[in-house]
């Protein structure tokens, strides 16, 4: 749902950053205040493909 379209990412809150796939946001760890947010992505990213 986004892209770097130039320079580099600053993590400034995070300790680490990846892209991943639709099949793969579960294999984080996700603090339960992201979950709700990471259901919509992931509803988003399949009705895309």
């Amino acid at each position: 749902m986004c892209s770097i379209i130039s320079g580099r990412l600053t993590l400034l809150e995070h300790e680490a950053a990846r892209w991943l796939a639709a099949d793969e946001l579960w294999q984080v760890k996700w603090l339960p205040s992201d979950i709700r947010v990471i259901e919509e992505l992931e509803k988003r990213m399949k009705a895309d493909s």
